[in-house]
Formats: structure tokens, sequence, C-alpha cells
């Protein structure tokens, strides 16, 4: 007499089953240029497949847990969890457990030998369950039908759904700590680097002919370090932890987006002017500002369908499709091409922020007799966050930039030199409103810029001290850019400096305060021109606005 399977097994059959259905009621077209949301299948665990992760503690497995899956789980997918203590799950855990240290292929292996199989074999077994009972071709093709229909769909759409499974399995193969500490008075100062490494395998779930089968597809990886100082060295360690994993989960969710089955796909539904209308909207996920191809399909010349560019735009206005799907988005035209309804949309995944590379000068003077004082040239990087989802309107930024630079300070009556060595530093805050049309924009911006002038000297004992001066004060700037592709931007811009100070203050070769010096008064308030190319990256390798926090102690 055959073995009846148990309710539990019953119930994980089931479930895997008509976690392949979910995402029925949710498709749309299964044309190719039209995107289908697939059901997606996790492990509710981070595999740790190296010594080094094992280190991790409960609390931080959790914490990068929580944070890649709040990332990972973006709206254009729908979601089914498979607990860590699931009987499909067990073997799979205990033996990576087992393994001193796996890479990414090998966690492959192991699962496909383990994991996978299950999952295969519950799904066929179920399918011929329900074949068994059939009588004949008519019959079975009668029962698809049926059910289909009971679910609103067509039977076509049915395959289309159970070829939209995938299982995706995060783990952590990387983790360091290294602790730096330094004295101040009675306290003592930490400053903490935490690196991180790891990603996440997908495996697509493919079904055909009654019969089921799990493929490797993409594995997504990245690295990601966390900088924090602090005199409590428990908040520098977790304040540099959360900063690698919130950077880390951000590069993953980009990473993902990237595979071109979960790309968002749709078709132009109108044109006006450089303006595109189309049906696409919150319930995927959108965000303000995001980049999307245009182009369509064309036969090649021997015979094959290939994608042909032709422009592309950013996302402007969304629509609320989530009750009326067909209300449209619109996107905004950057490089326009010659576009018409039918034509296809295909987003382009980037982080939201850009990075800009800067070359400019940086004002200087003095009103002093005594001396000469002429700012010189710099360079410089800013990153700009998009305050998109908090505007709802395009190309607002919160920025971020620091600015190196040479000057000179001399004597006014000898002309030589005060100091060995002049150095100009500046770090600026602002928020940039910038203004789209076709491939120009032009910006305004506002914020506040802390400057700092020092010079570093020998006396006659061969000590070296370092003269530091330092002015808070207001940046207004202008900059026009012309963009040169998808994700690269090149410009120029205008910057407006206020400011003076006369306080000085020298410091020894240890770094330690000696005490305050006269010096000339320094005017930071002027102009400076810079060149900047501007560009929108897929990831990073830490995040500039946690760790210039983070260096606060």
């Amino acid at each position: 007499m055959p073995v009846q399977p148990t309710n539990k097994e019953r119930n994980m059959r089931n479930l895997i089953f008509f976690m392949l259905l979910g995402a029925v009621a949710l498709s749309v077209s299964g044309q190719n240029d039209t995107y289908t949301r697939k059901s997606v299948t996790f492990l509710d665990a981070i595999i740790l497949a190296s010594p080094d992760a094992r280190n991790l503690s409960l609390n931080q497995i959790s914490y990068i847990g929580k944070t890649v899956k709040e990332r990972v789980q973006l709206p254009r997918f729908d979601f089914n969890p498979l607990p860590e203590n699931s009987p499909l799950t067990r073997e799979f855990i205990s033996e990576v457990n087992s393994r001193n240290a796996l890479s990414v292929d090998e966690i492959a292996e192991i699962m496909n030998r383990t994991f996978v199989p299950e999952i295969v074999k519950i799904m066929d077994e179920y399918a011929e369950q329900r074949a068994s009972e059939l009588v004949d071709e008519a019959t079975k093709m009668s029962f698809i039908t049926t059910k289909a229909k009971d679910m609103g769909i067509t039977a076509e759409n049915l395959e289309q759904v159970l070829n939209s499974g995938f299982i995706y399995l995060p783990y952590m193969n990387g983790y360091s700590r290294a602790v730096d500490s330094e004295k101040e008075d009675d306290k003592t100062k930490y400053t903490v680097t935490v690196s991180i490494g790891g990603g996440i395998f997908w495996f697509k779930i493919a079904y055909m002919d009654g019969k089921t089968s799990v493929k490797p597809v993409v594995k997504n990886e990245s690295t990601s370090i966390g900088f924090a100082t602090k005199y409590d060295f428990e908040d520098a360690e977790e304040n540099a932890f959360e900063a690698a994993v919130l950077n880390y989960a951000r590069n993953l969710e980009n990473a993902t987006k990237e595979y071109d089955e979960f790309k968002l796909t749709t078709q132009v539904a109108e044109v006006v002017g450089t303006q595109v209308g189309f049906r696409m909207g919150k319930r995927e996920g959108l965000r303000i500002d995001d980049r999307f191809i245009v182009g369509e399909y064309v036969e090649s010349s021997n015979g094959e369908m290939k994608f042909k560019r032709d422009g592309f735009v950013r996302i402007g206005q969304i629509a609320d499709n989530r009750e009326n799907a067909s209300e449209l988005s619109h996107g905004y035209g950057v490089i326009v091409g010659d576009w018409a309804p039918g034509m296809s949309l295909v987003e382009y995944p980037r982080l939201n922020l850009d990075i800009y590379i800067l070359m400019g000068t940086l004002p200087l003077s003095t009103e002093s007799s005594l001396y000469d004082v002429e700012g010189g040239g710099g360079l410089g990087a800013e990153i700009a966050y998009n305050l998109g989802g908090i505007t709802q309107t395009p190309h607002w930024y919160f920025d971020l930039a620091a600015m190196i630079g040479g000057a000179s300070i001399t004597d006014s009556w000898t002309g030589d030199d005060i100091f060995d060595s002049v150095t100009r530093f500046l770090v600026s805050g602002s928020v940039m409103k910038r203004m789209q049309w076709r491939r120009f924009d032009a910006y305004g911006q506002l914020g506040f810029a802390h400057q700092q002038t020092w010079g570093n000297w020998d006396d006659s004992m061969g000590d070296t001290y370092t003269d530091r001066n330092a002015n808070n004060g207001l940046l207004v700037g202008l900059g026009l850019n012309y963009t040169l592709s998808i994700d690269l931007t090149a410009g120029i811009r205008y910057s407006l400096y206020t400011g003076e100070s006369d306080e000085w203050t020298r410091y020894n070769a240890d770094n330690e305060e000696v005490g305050s010096i006269s010096g000339p008064a320094l005017r930071y308030s002027g102009s400076g021109i810079a060149f900047q190319i501007i560009y929108a990256p897929p990831s990073l390798a830490f995040d500039p606005a946690s760790t210039l926090s983070n260096m606060i102690p």
C-alpha cells in the first residue's frame, strides 16, 4: 500500500504550487516589450559561506537579512518566503554550515544537489498527481482551461506565469573589522572600518510540457565598506557596520534590476513633444528621474530581431496605477529621437544619485598690506542624492562636496613665501535644482561651505608646524550641463562663496594644538569656476553621506 503524504507535506506542496500561481491576477501581457511580474521564492535567512562571515553576531545577521530584504524585494515582484527550518532547506543549510569556506559556484552546486531538486520533485509530483486524474488529452485540456478561467486568465497565461517563477538565496562570504584608537585628553577616540561581502544567487523555475526545472541564471555580488569615528567604541562599531550594510544592500538592489528579465519594460502610449506617456507607475515601484531607453525591435540582415536604441527619457511624473491601470506615467526626453506610440521603453538601472568630478579654482585673498594672498586651482568630488522621492518632481538634489587645492601667501615687501606649502580645503552641503531641456540642463544651488587654509613650515630646530585658518559661509552656485550619454554629463559651474577669518591656530607634527597665533585675515569671499563630469554609477564602494556623518565623534 503506497505511503500517503502527511498533512505537512501536502501543505508544503500546495505552497509551492500556488506560489507560482500567485502572480496570475497581477500578470500583464507577455509581449517582448512588456514586463511580466515575477513570482519569487526566497530563503528567509542569510547563508554564512565563510569563516569570516560566521564571526557575525546574531543581531548583525538579522540586520543584514532585514536590510537586504527591504531593498531587493522590489514592488515589481511577488514574494513567497521559505522558512529557514523548512524540510526543503534543512539539508542545504546544514551542508553549507559544515563547510569551512565556500565560493559562489560551490554554493550553487550544493543548492542544485539538495535544495533545488526537492522543489522540482514536489512540483512535478503535484503536477503528475493532478494529471493522473485526467482520462484523456481532451479532458486534460478542459481541466487546464477550466482552472485558467476560474482565475480569469487563459491557458497560455498560466504557462507564462509558471515560467515567471524565481528563487533567490542571499549569502555572506566576507566580513572584517579594523579598529584604530587615539587618546584625546582624558578620552579615547575610536575609528572603526567594517568591510562586508556577499550577494544573491538567482534561480529560475521553468515549466514546460508538464515538467519543471530550476536553473541558475544570475549571481549578484557586492562588497561594501563602512567607516565611523566615535568616543564610544560600541557606537563606532555599530555605525560603521550599518553604513556598510546599507550601501551593500543598495548595490544589490540595483544589480537585481540590471538582470534583463527583471528590467521594467513597456510600450510608449503617447508622444507629446519631448514627453512620452506609458502604462506603468507606482505599482511597479517607479522613481522620479529613473532612466528608460527608448527604442524598437528591428530585424537584422540575418533575420534576427535586435533592439535599436533611439535616445532615453527620465521619469517626470508617476501615475498611481494600483487602482486605475489605464492611468499614464510620463517621462521627459533627454536624448530625443524620432519617437512614436508603440515603441519600447526599457529600464536602465542606476543608483538614485550622481557623482561629480570637479576641476576648477577656489578664491582666496586678503585686505592686509603686509601679505599677498592668492587662491589657486583645485580638484574635487561631489555626490548628489536625488530628492525626487520627497519632492515628487524631477531634478531636486541634496549635494555633498569636497575640494582641495593650493594657494599662495607671501610677504608683500620681500616676496618670500610665508609657508613651505599652502593647502586650501572646502566641504559643502547644498540643495540643487536642475532644469532639463533635451540634452541641456541649467541649475541653481544654495547651501553652506566650510573652508580651511593651512600652511606647513619648519623652525630652526627642524620641527614641523601647521598653521590653520577656517571659515564657515554661504554658497550660491549656477551651472550649465550637456548630456553626453545616458549616464555621463559634462558641464561648467560658477560658485560664489562668503566669509572672512583672521583666527589662526598652530599644531605640531603630532596634530596637537599649540596655541593661537596672529596671521593675515583671509577673505574666502569670491567666485570660483569649475569644469565638471557627472556620472550615474551602478554601485558604490561606500556611502559618502554616512561616512561624513559618522566622522563626527
